[in-house]
């Protein structure tokens, strides 16, 4: 049987409020996994105010101690600091590359990248890893699948969409930000005109596909991709400046696209892969606003 190399990278920052139930997600697909498969961890931490450094290493290293024969578990971890005066964005651009780069020499088959604050089952990577392995949809369409992300909703929200910054997808020959609310379809917000906003995220269109899988433009929180779109084609997370028309469409208002974004269009531009998103796989995103902090 062959056995499938899977990276798993894994950025923390000031995660001591939900570590523990992202530790307990990561042992249980450790845990959990077939003998074909065997995931490395790609750790970057850093630059805590809190506990989260220390915590991140002890744990990872009771993972490891635990895991590493039984489960031939892999881990490399890394202390990195960035200056204060650089943006979100361009932190975040860098760590991406950083944690993919310090294990990428290896031949792995897929890097997976979630985000620390995202909680998961086994059975949703599984699934993620199946279609990108098998390349098809249940009807047996070949996709050519690049990266494909699962449905992120934010726990304990009546199911509101985590990351409608960077999910997007067409609405005709626009590029447009999926909505926070079902379902789920493209939007243009104008954010200065909340009566318009609730009509335009209650209506229904017709084109939105709110089951299976389905084609994108980009995503972000949690995803699996291919290892040569960093190995054989060297695409690598980078920041785009927007300019001040773009920023005023986008309630961001954020100097830089997201760092997600401009990688999935690199990954369309420079390979022939597509990025697709399945809306049967549903993953948490940690309700901020629940435990009294600010989204980011």
């Amino acid at each position: 049987m062959c056995n499938t190399k899977i990276l798993i990278c894994l950025l923390f920052k000031n995660s001591s409020i939900w570590l523990s139930r992202f530790m307990g997600c990561l042992e249980n697909l450790i845990r959990t996994k077939p003998e074909n498969i065997t995931y490395y961890l790609s750790v970057i931490y850093g630059n805590s105010t809190d506990n989260t450094d220390t915590e991140v290493k002890r744990q990872m290293n009771v993972l490891l101690d635990k895991y590493g024969n039984s489960h031939n578990l892999k881990l490399k971890m890394s202390n990195f600091s960035l200056p204060k005066r650089l943006h979100t964005i361009e932190k975040l651009a860098i760590l991406r590359n950083a944690c993919v780069d310090q294990c990428i020499d290896k031949e792995y088959d897929y890097v997976i990248q979630i985000d620390t604050d995202v909680i998961f089952t086994p059975l949703s990577v599984m699934k993620l890893i199946k279609t990108i392995k098998n390349n098809e949809d249940i009807w047996e369409n070949k996709l050519n699948v690049g990266i494909i992300a699962p449905f992120v909703l934010i726990e304990d929200s009546n199911n509101l969409f985590y990351d409608s910054w960077a999910y997007r997808r067409k609405a005709g020959e626009k590029v447009q930000m999926f909505s926070p609310s079902r379902p789920y379809v493209p939007i243009e917000i104008d954010f200065k005109n909340p009566e318009k906003n609730v009509e335009i995220m209650n209506k229904t269109m017709d084109e939105t596909i709110n089951k299976g899988i389905f084609e994108v433009e980009s995503v972000g929180t949690m995803y699996i991709c291919r290892a040569n779109i960093f190995s054989k084609f060297g695409v690598k997370y980078r920041t785009e400046e927007r300019s001040e028309e773009e920023r005023k469409k986008v309630y961001y208002n954020k100097k830089y696209e997201s760092e997600q974004v401009v990688f999935c269009r690199d990954v369309k531009e420079k390979t022939e892969y597509r990025i697709y998103t399945d809306a049967d796989i549903i993953v948490n995103h940690i309700n901020l606003e629940a435990i009294g902090l600010m989204w980011h």
